[in-house]
């Protein structure tokens, strides 16, 4: 089994397994504290990807880039990058850790709107977990060291591992009668922990001299080009990916900024399979990249953008048929109508992201981060006031549309700058093939809905059988579809498993 695709399965049953725990918590803290207390947790959550998207200034995939092409020939170097990242990164958390510490009370009082819980309970609460700020960056820079070495067995087991103890304590919390003061400091205490555990197998693989801040100017000088343009696609970003969150928590009741950021970490989580392959494939590519093969790096490519755009959206489509009884179980029926629709252009503009997912890799790779900076800075022309727009038009619905107007405008400039200038292939036959993709999804999941879960008035035994047949149609048309490099790698695996579970045999 090859390293890469070690790598994605780690990551795949990783974010997946994250996912299934992060809906044990949701439960009872949504019964015990009551909406504005949950809403609180989920606009801190969406506080700190805003602070964090907006100041990772593309550290992160240098770090990846460097590790996975220098660490063999030049550990020293790789030292000297770690700890001039660290410093950058901590000194960053630290000023969030007081920003957010300070501003909290303003926060409260001018921005969400509260109706259950007071001022001062809201304020404290934020001012607990405004730890997780601090350690957020730090967490995610010692995460990328793992990828950039391809070991990505390490983060996924720290992530799983954390955010099951996590869960965990809030039940007890809240079990034994504990109070949204004890949830959140439980929060911020399991975060902290999780960060320890990602410094402790650092200093292993790196050495613990590693972990020591320090600056180095020729660190600086050698990434300056690369991290200047993902730096600029990293504040870009926050205006994109984060502005949903950013107008529905100021225009709408901090219950539904949790109710609407919950479904946005469902979906977000589900795509960071998407993300977790990419991660995966980015050292690879790299390697590739930097032994002058573009032809490997072109057959990868294909692979692993097949399986991207055709395994999302099964998982995809999963969450919109699962969206009713599963928001009825965690929330009420009210809640869970007013999110269906929402979830569903979600994950629509989440299938459309993913597929994006693989040529930007390859264009990060290949040292040309700049086609997305431009892309995205183009895009906020239209994004930001579009979803305004749309969130003003249409609530929770609106803010999930303006993802679908996100990825077309993706679609239609930066996927021809890749294809052109990066992957040498035609523009036009990316689309023909994402268009397969999505017509099929469209047709298996599409008819399923209007022919079973409509008549039968959304029940969740109609939409289980109707997510299933509609699975087996979806599954059929891929392996037809999908290009001969990943149908033969299908075809060949349950051979590959059966010769190394034959040759384990003593």
């Amino acid at each position: 089994m090859s390293r890469l695709f070690k790598n994605v399965a780690y990551n795949v049953t990783g974010q997946g397994v994250v996912l299934a725990l992060g809906f044990v918590g949701v439960k009872f803290i949504f019964g015990r504290l009551g909406p504005d207390a949950f809403g609180i947790i989920f606009f801190n959550a969406a506080l700190t990807g805003v602070l964090t998207t907006a100041l990772e200034l593309g550290v992160l995939s240098t770090t990846i880039r460097q590790v996975s092409a220098h660490y063999m020939t030049d550990r020293e170097y790789i030292g000297r990058l770690i700890r001039t990242a660290s410093l950058f990164y901590w000194g960053i958390g630290l000023v969030l850790l007081l920003v957010v510490f300070a501003a909290a009370p303003l926060l409260v009082d001018k921005w969400i709107n509260l109706k259950d819980i007071s001022h001062s309970t809201a304020t404290t609460m934020l001012r607990f977990l405004s730890i997780t700020t601090l350690i957020t960056l730090p967490r995610a820079f010692y995460s990328s060291l793992f990828q950039g070495r391809q070991r990505m067995e390490l983060n996924n087991g720290i992530d799983v591992a954390s955010s099951a103890i996590q869960q965990l304590g809030v039940i007890v919390i809240l079990a034994t009668g504990g109070t949204a003061f004890g949830v959140v400091e439980w929060i911020a205490g399991s975060a902290v922990l999780s960060t320890i555990a990602y410094m402790i197998i650092v200093a292993r693989m790196f050495g613990v001299r590693v972990l020591a801040p320090g600056y180095f100017p020729e660190v600086v000088r050698r990434n300056l080009g690369f991290t200047g343009h993902m730096a600029a696609l990293s504040l870009l970003n926050v205006g994109l990916l984060q502005f949903d969150k950013i107008v529905v928590s100021k225009l709408l009741p901090i219950a539904s900024v949790g109710y609407y950021s919950f479904a946005s970490t469902v979906v977000i989580r589900i795509s960071f399979a998407a993300g977790a392959i990419a991660q995966a494939a980015l050292p690879s590519f790299s390697e590739l990249h930097a032994r002058h093969d573009p032809g490997g790096l072109l057959v990868q490519y294909r692979k692993l953008q097949d399986l991207v755009s055709f395994g999302m959206v099964l998982p995809f489509t999963a969450a919109t048929f699962a969206a009713l009884p599963v928001y009825s179980y965690l929330f009420n029926r009210q809640v869970a109508g007013m999110l269906l629709v929402p979830t569903a252009l979600l994950c629509l503009g989440f299938v459309m992201g993913a597929t994006v997912n693989m040529p930007y890799t390859a264009s990060v790779a290949i040292g040309k981060p700049h086609i997305a900076s431009r892309t995205n800075f183009l895009a906020l022309f239209i994004v930001i006031p579009v979803t305004t727009a749309f969130v003003y038009l249409f609530g929770l619905t609106g803010a999930a549309l303006s993802w679908v107007v996100y990825n077309l405008f993706v679609y239609a400039y930066m996927i021809p700058r890749i294809c052109r200038e990066c992957l040498g292939i035609s523009a036009w036959s990316w689309y023909a093939h994402i268009t397969k993709v999505i017509a099929l999804g469209t047709l298996s999941y599409g008819s399923m809905w209007l022919l079973v879960v409509i008549p039968h008035s959304y029940s969740a035994i109609a939409l289980a059988t109707a997510y299933a047949a509609a699975s087996v149609a979806f599954v059929a048309g891929a392996l037809l579809l999908m290009g001969p490099d990943l149908r033969g790698t299908i075809w060949r695996l349950p051979r590959r498993i059966a010769g190394r579970q034959v040759g384990t045999v003593p």
